[in-house]
């Protein structure tokens, strides 16, 4: 199934766009491939194939809101016999949320403008402080702690606009993150502060609905032929 997959178009998306793109692949190659067996062992093989590249997925994008890994990985040594329950509810959990992703999509669709509430500005404000005073305390590398307070001050001045997108603000945060886990060795407040960050933005930012497409006025005519061409036309 993954073969298939051009991991290229996955290129500057974010964790959730990607499990969209991703998980709609294997599921199209698992239900085709399920459609065309006729061996219930072959069966077992594609169920178990597409739940171990969703949780190379999960694991490799860090996505541990959908799943236990750990406990999901035990799939592994589960007996024939049980392989059909766990695959029910591993799919249904898939399910879950590739609903959930597509409506948050469709709420906070990438290019929507948001205003952020003031509350919520001086809450990460607070937040990036903490996070700029353990940075300079555990991180010895000036390169990577140079890097880091540049994205801090590119997400601050994010958050201080009256205005901002989704797709900016998803970026720089995430290059955040990605800089964070590169650099710190205890991640766990540096996380801890990311994830509330995140999750107070989803909660505390208004939507500007985007205004409806212009329909596109009729394409004129130039060439007067053509238009008598028209005007032939029996009805």
């Amino acid at each position: 199934m993954v073969s298939d997959f051009d991991f290229n178009t996955l290129e500057g998306k974010n964790k959730e766009e990607a499990f969209l793109m991703f998980e709609e692949s294997a599921r199209q190659q698992y239900d085709f491939a399920k459609n065309n067996c006729y061996s219930e062992n072959a069966k077992y093989e594609y169920e178990r194939e597409y739940c171990s590249i969703m949780i190379g997925f999960l694991e490799e994008y860090d996505i541990n809101e959908i799943i236990d890994i750990a406990e999901t990985n035990k799939y592994y040594d589960l007996p024939v016999q049980d392989l059909d329950n766990f695959f029910q509810k591993f799919q249904a959990r898939m399910k879950q949320y590739v609903t959930r992703f597509k409506l948050r999509q469709a709420k906070f669709g990438l290019g929507a403008l948001i205003f952020m509430q003031d509350d919520y500005k001086t809450k990460v404000a607070e937040y990036l402080n903490e996070i700029e005073k353990i940075v300079n305390n555990q991180v010895h590398d000036a390169r990577k702690k140079d890097r880091i307070f540049k994205l801090i001050s590119k997400l601050r001045l994010e958050i201080n606009r009256e205005k901002t997108s989704v797709e900016n603000f998803c970026l720089v945060l995430g290059q955040l993150s990605e800089a964070i886990g590169e650099a710190a060795k205890n991640l766990e407040p540096l996380t801890k502060r990311l994830k509330e960050i995140k999750e107070l933005f989803w909660s505390s930012s208004d939507f500007i609905p985007l205004l409806p497409k212009q329909k596109k006025a009729p394409k004129m005519i130039e060439d007067r032929s053509k238009l008598d061409e028209i005007d032939d036309i029996p009805f």
